[in-house]
C-alpha cells in the first residue's frame, strides 16, 4: 500500500486521475530534492578540497535546488553554474536521469486522463 491508497481511502483524492496526477507530481518532488542534496554535497566537498576556509564554499542547498530547478526547465539564467569538474559531472548524470525518468512518468501519467 502506497501514500496513494491512503489519500483515496479517506477522500482526500477522490479520482483516479488525481490520485496518478498527485503521486507523479510526489515523485518529481522527491527526485527533485534528492538530486539537489546530491550536487549540494558534491559541489560542497570538491570546494573543499580546493583550499577553502568556509563551512560551504559551493552553492548552499537551496541554491542548489534552484540551480537545478531553473536547469531542468530549461530557463538557465546563468547565474548559478557548477565550476569544478566532479559538479559538472554530476549535474550530466542528474539531467540525464531526471530527464528519462520524467519521459517515463509522463506518459504514463497523461494515458490515465484518456481512459
Amino acid at each position: 500500500q502506497y501514500i496513494g491508497e491512503d489519500f483515496a481511502s479517506v477522500k482526500l483524492i477522490s479520482s483516479h486521475k488525481m490520485l496518478n496526477l498527485s503521486r507523479t507530481l510526489c515523485q518529481f518532488v522527491s527526485f527533485w530534492l534528492t538530486a539537489g542534496g546530491l550536487y549540494f554535497l558534491v559541489d560542497n566537498m570538491s570546494a573543499q578540497t580546493a583550499s577553502c576556509n568556509k563551512p560551504i564554499c559551493g552553492l548552499n542547498f537551496w541554491e542548489s535546488l534552484y540551480f537545478l530547478f531553473i536547469t531542468l526547465s530549461t530557463i538557465g539564467y546563468g547565474d548559478k553554474h557548477p565550476i569544478s569538474l566532479e559538479s559538472q559531472i554530476i549535474v550530466i548524470f542528474i539531467i540525464v536521469f531526471i530527464v528519462s525518468v520524467c519521459s517515463i512518468l509522463a506518459p504514463r501519467t497523461l494515458r490515465c486522463y484518456h481512459c
